[in-house]
């Protein structure tokens, strides 16, 4: 239909002869053309899969939302998204009974409703056949009479109606885009960003950048008001018959409905106008969000690229400012957050040795657990159940300053540990993987690097302890100091050495080291010594640390640890008010969040 017939030329050379060449030489030019026509073929019949696959992708909403919607109202919440839901399909259901009369396929709807602009009528049939094979019209259709229509007056009826067709398509994706929006953005006030809450009056609302917001909204709303509106007439009059008269009017084939261009231009503004509104909407009301994340992202590149000349009395203070703020976000020093790893993850470690902490909390390895104090003093590993019961502390040497693990000797022990205990250890802490390290660290990291050294002897106190003894560990600070907390029971008295059933720690010999001279001689050693006669035997010279500033920093802790045990009991001898719950009662078993995520 609107084809005109194609007739073979013979062109012929300057002289006026006929062309050179036998009979393959003819045939070239004819396969190559008829490959040429499979081609086009095949790219019109993928154009035309992937725009029936956009048109289905768009009807889905509808039918999506209700089912999704219907479980979620007979569960007895989500009655947003049902309410959402049935107003989605309803329009759906309505805008598709439009199209019963006249078909228009979604390849052909463009050219179709450019063709109507043309000024043509359907009482000229040769007319409009001509300037409908000088379009693009022609080229979108099937090859088939009448362009697949059985009439002609049916292909000009569906041009003319192409142009309120393109407009019910493009009404039907504005109202089910900002019905979805509008729910996700109502269900994140609610559920998600705790705004709306009536605690704070709903102050939070009337900030400068959510009227902003909400004017907006208002716009928006306005609009979608509009394309309601605009279905409403379009179906009836797509669905109803008009007068033979109708088509022979030469402005008939033009827009019928006023305050809207049905042109590709006009289409291609407005639908993008709409999407690019909703994401400014989305800008203004997370305003305060974006302007948080950007001063922290702004402090974070600070940290990472401090200023040559910072001195170390500025250091100092933008350290206490950041310890400042992690207190001010949930840091507890009576449940210190600790980073451990997953005890499975440790037994499939493909490498020579575990990770630097920074390396596993980018691959995402790394879990973070507020560890309660009390209810872990109460319950020490040994008990069995309690909060320390599934966690392993290693303590080692370091045998390098830069990698405590140099040969993989380490690793190996811990998972031989592991594989020895499959259903009682879940959780692994080892500094290496499991405190901020480096020159590279942020302020921040220094700052939780720094908190968490203050705590750790608690864990060492409470936890289930591998001790990974070599050759010289009895002359090193942070191994002595590790194993003689392993070696302790707490009670409300304060600290005792460890009955046999008490036992938390194991000793695994590696390198030089062996069990009957260098395991018996450090349980002799440190066992039995009380807080002060640990805090003499540590300060001595001879004992070893990599880095002087942890020396310093956890000789006054272990000077008072016993006092410090008779402290955390005696709290949880206080008396508290009945709606003041502690926090161990709060705590069943340890909780966790990942890594990154404010507490």
């Amino acid at each position: 239909m609107g084809r005109t017939a194609r007739t073979k030329v013979h062109r012929v050379n300057e002289t006026g002869d006929k062309p050179e060449g036998g009979k393959d030489d003819a045939k070239e030019p004819r396969r190559q053309r008829f490959y040429a026509k499979i081609a086009l073929k095949g790219l019109q019949m993928r154009r035309h899969e992937a725009l029936v696959f956009l048109r289905v992708l768009l009807a889905l909403p509808g039918p999506v939302f209700l089912a999704f919607s219907i479980q979620q109202y007979f569960d007895g919440i989500g009655w947003r998204v049902f309410v959402n839901a049935i107003f989605c399909a309803c329009v759906m259901l309505y805008a598709l009974s439009a199209m019963s009369r006249i078909p228009i396929d979604a390849l052909s709807i463009v050219a179709f409703s450019e063709l109507s602009f043309s000024g043509i009528a359907c009482s000229d049939e040769s007319a409009f056949l001509n300037a409908f094979g000088a379009s693009g019209a022609n080229a979108s259709c099937p090859a088939k009479p009448h362009c697949g229509y059985r009439t002609y007056e049916d292909l000009c009826q569906a041009v003319q109606y192409s142009t309120m067709a393109r407009g019910l398509s493009i009404d039907l994706e504005l109202i089910h885009f900002f019905v979805a929006i509008s729910w996700v953005v109502v269900s994140l006030f609610l559920l998600g960003t705790g705004r709306l809450r009536a605690d704070n009056g709903y102050s939070h609302l009337f900030s400068r950048h959510m009227i902003v917001g909400m004017l907006l909204c208002l716009v928006q709303l306005m609009n979608m008001i509009f394309s309601c509106m605009r279905l409403l007439l379009i179906v009836p009059r797509l669905q109803s018959p008009r007068q033979a008269d109708y088509f022979e009017r030469e402005d008939s084939m033009e827009e019928e409905l006023p305050l809207f261009c049905y042109s590709s231009d006009c289409i291609f503004y407005h639908l993008w106008g709409t999407v690019c509104l909703h994401a400014l909407i989305a800008i203004v009301f997370n305003f305060d969000f974006l302007a948080k994340y950007a001063s922290q992202l702004g402090q974070l590149l600070a940290d990472r690229n401090p200023k040559p000349n910072t001195d170390e009395a500025q250091q100092k203070e933008l350290l206490d400012q950041a310890i400042k703020k992690l207190r001010s976000q949930g840091w507890d020093d009576d449940a210190p957050s600790f980073y451990f790893i997953p005890a499975e993850w440790v037994r499939a470690c493909g490498t020579k040795s575990l990770p630097r902490m920074q390396t596993l909390h980018k691959d995402g390895h790394l879990t973070k657990m507020k560890i309660p104090l009390a209810s872990a003093f109460r319950e020490p590993a040994f008990c069995g159940g309690g909060i320390m019961a599934n966690i392993l502390f290693v303590s080692h040497r370091w045998e390098v300053p830069a990698q405590p693990d140099v040969d993989g000797e380490q690793l190996k022990a811990i998972k031989a540990y592991l594989e020895a205990h499959p259903e009682d250890i879940k959780w692994v802490w080892f500094d290496y993987s499991s405190m901020p390290q480096g020159d590279d660290r942020t302020v921040m990291e220094k700052a939780e690097f720094q908190l968490m050294l203050a705590a750790i002897a608690d864990l060492y106190l409470t936890a289930n302890v591998l001790i990974l003894l070599d050759g010289s560990s009895a002359s090193r600070f942070w191994p002595l100091m590790e194993a003689w907390c392993s070696m302790q029971t707490v009670t409300t008295d304060g600290l005792r050495p460890a009955k046999e059933d008490e036992r938390r720690y194991t000793i695994k010999c590696i390198h030089t080291a062996t069990d009957k001279h260098d395991g018996a001689g450090l349980v002799d050693k440190v066992s039995t010594k009380t807080s002060h006669e640990m805090f003499d035997h540590l300060k001595k010279p001879d004992v070893n640390v990599t880095n002087a500033k942890d020396k310093e920093a956890m000789l006054p802790v272990i000077q008072k640890t016993n006092e410090h045990v008779i402290e955390m009991f005696r709290k949880q001898r206080e008396p508290r008010p009945a709606s003041v719950q502690t926090l161990a009662e709060k705590i069943d078993s340890w909780t966790w969040v990942p890594y990154g995520m404010r507490e």
